[in-house]
């Protein structure tokens, strides 16, 4: 029996000569609707407390897309759009935005966001 690797080595690599796939934007149509908007912000504090652990990071969230409506049997508020309940947190302003780019995405950056110029 010959032993190929160790139980703890998880990394994968291409065999020398392959091509890197790093940095090529794929070639396939978003699964995000054409008329979403996203917005990049920092996350809020939690009111809860004075820490600011998870008010690191930029994170994006989808605005609505259709007025909410209200259920007339319970009186609860609805919607048909569930889009506005995805967050994603990024660790860096320039990776939500290029995660943003290559959705196919526009985008609405806070004022103190935008780059000198813009």
């Amino acid at each position: 029996m010959e032993i190929v690797g160790q139980a703890d080595d998880t990394r994968i690599s291409a065999p020398p000569g392959w091509p890197s796939n790093r940095g090529r934007h794929v070639a396939t149509r978003s699964a995000l609707p054409d008329d979403a908007v996203a917005r990049i912000c920092r996350p809020s504090r939690s009111a809860m407390t004075s820490g600011r652990a998870r008010a690191k990071g930029w994170r994006l969230v989808f605005e609505r897309r259709s007025p909410p409506f209200i259920e007339p049997l319970m009186g609860w508020t609805g919607g048909s759009d569930t889009l506005p309940q995805v967050g994603l947190d990024f660790p860096t302003l320039e990776d939500a935005i290029r995660y943003a780019q290559g959705q196919g995405l526009a985008c609405q950056l806070p004022s103190s966001a935008r780059p000198e110029g813009a």
